[in-house]
């Protein structure tokens, strides 16, 4: 029943503006019935069609009011509605965004503990249907052995990227890294949830997770293929001996500067693979705090090493013309598109001295072919 009167009110939509018209006729037809047949004043056509100037005036009066009063009343309508559509459309893209979203997400209610939602990545992570996982207190699936301590309600600390274990169905705990926010969901405060596992594994750049002694945890299929060696070869290692870089042993180093509470930045390093050779990565490094409470790091590489051969390239092939430039007997310039003059040899340096370079060809630049 209630389903259909939100279908009616959306089909026809209330319009206060011919209500209040209505009620505004309705209003002119009584009072010449009570003029008419109450106090016995005259026809009822004649105090409909020519009332007296007293009648008049005060009729106006109130059917103004009801007019302006519908109309007022349409506009609040109005707002009202175009903020609701707005409400469920916003809501709409949000649902999308996590549905979309390649992290496994759950959102928790922080008042009851109970999920209120979780996107189809992390109900097949968990392996049961959204049905029955929906109203379940949090930590039947998640961190299932800190019932009534949780890190972020019950002790109030904060969760950037840290390991944790998740319940799936049949009760097998899945070590994952999981990070966590406060949202507003529905209204109310909720905590969102999202698992890296299935990211930090499908990565196309290499991984690898670091504790605070600088053993490795845990890498990705794109980290060991980058370094040349197997998972068993580098988990459990020191970071320096499986992938030493320029960094290692300094100060500059990402955990270093974790631990000392530094604002950790990228960098381009140099890094040595096992087989010897060298690569030049980009890296990327964020904080990660462990079961234990323990601080490590989460390093991303990316091999940018052709591309700094490219920019190498360019920049010696660059130098080698403004070489052959510099050296020729005649003027020789270079103007960009905008007839600036960027590059002048030193011949026409000299015969332009004093001179700034956008005014050297001032006088060219309103004339349809300035060269």
């Amino acid at each position: 029943m209630e389903v259909s009167r939100r279908e009616k009110y959306k089909r026809f939509p209330p319009n206060l503006i011919p209500v209040g018209g209505a009620l505004a006729l309705i209003y002119w037809i009584i009072e010449s019935v009570v003029h008419s047949f109450v106090f016995h004043e005259g026809s009822l056509l004649t105090w409909m069609i020519y009332p007296d100037v007293h009648e008049i005036w005060m009729r106006t009066i109130v059917v103004v009011l009801l007019i302006n009063f519908s109309i007022y009343g349409q506009s609040i309508i109005n707002q009202r509605k175009r903020a609701e559509q707005a409400l469920v459309q916003r809501k709409k893209e949000a649902q999308r965004i996590l549905e979309n979203n390649p992290a496994a997400i759950i959102l928790v209610d922080c008042t009851t503990r109970t999920i209120t939602y979780a996107n189809h990545i992390a109900i097949g992570l968990i392996g049961a249907p959204g049905a029955s996982i929906l109203g379940r207190p949090c930590c039947r699936f998640l961190c299932p052995d800190q019932k009534g301590t949780c890190p972020i309600l019950d002790l109030g600390q904060r969760m950037d990227i840290s390991e944790r274990q998740l319940c799936t169905a049949e009760r097998t705990l899945i070590p994952v890294l999981k990070r966590v926010t406060e949202v507003q969901y529905n209204g109310k405060p909720h905590l969102l949830e999202a698992f890296f596992d299935q990211i930090f594994q499908t990565a196309s750049v290499g991984m690898r997770l670091i504790d605070c002694g600088f053993n490795i945890l845990k890498i990705n299929k794109a980290f060991s293929e980058m370094v040349g060696l197997a998972h068993d070869d580098a988990v459990g290692h020191k970071c320096y001996d499986v992938f030493a870089g320029d960094m290692c042993h300094s100060d500059d180093c990402p955990l270093k500067q974790v631990i000392d509470g530094r604002e950790i930045k990228d960098n381009e390093v140099s890094k040595t693979r096992s087989d010897g050779s060298v690569i030049i990565c980009s890296l990327t490094a964020t904080r990660f705090e462990g079961t234990d409470g323990k601080i490590g790091i989460v390093e991303a590489f990316k091999d940018i090493t052709e591309l700094k051969r490219v920019q190498e390239g360019i920049r010696s092939e660059r130098d080698r013309l403004h070489r052959i430039l510099f050296h020729q007997f005649e003027n020789v310039g270079i103007i960009n598109g905008r007839y600036v003059l960027e590059y002048c040899n030193e011949l026409l340096a000299q015969q332009t001295a004093g001179r700034q370079r956008h005014a050297q060809i001032e006088d060219r630049r309103l004339h349809e072919f300035p060269c």
